[in-house]
């Protein structure tokens, strides 16, 4: 089983190439529309995920330190 900075690091490596790819496809007048929409679908996910990620892991730091 992977260690939780080991799960960080992959997952910020993953939404580093997620949003270089959504520049890449602005960038890109060629690029067709519906491959647009899903990269910004997927920058846009990613970017939930990490946000909801932090929320989860304030909240079990915050129930760890109420333990007796």
């Amino acid at each position: 089983m992977l260690q939780a900075s080991e799960i960080q690091k992959r997952f910020t490596h993953l939404e580093q190439t997620i949003e270089k790819a959504s520049q890449a496809c602005h960038a890109d007048a060629t690029v067709p529309k519906e491959l647009m929409d899903c990269v910004d679908q997927l920058d846009k996910k990613s970017g939930s995920a990490k946000k909801n990620n932090g929320i989860k892991r304030r909240k079990a730091h915050a129930s760890m330190d109420r333990r007796p």
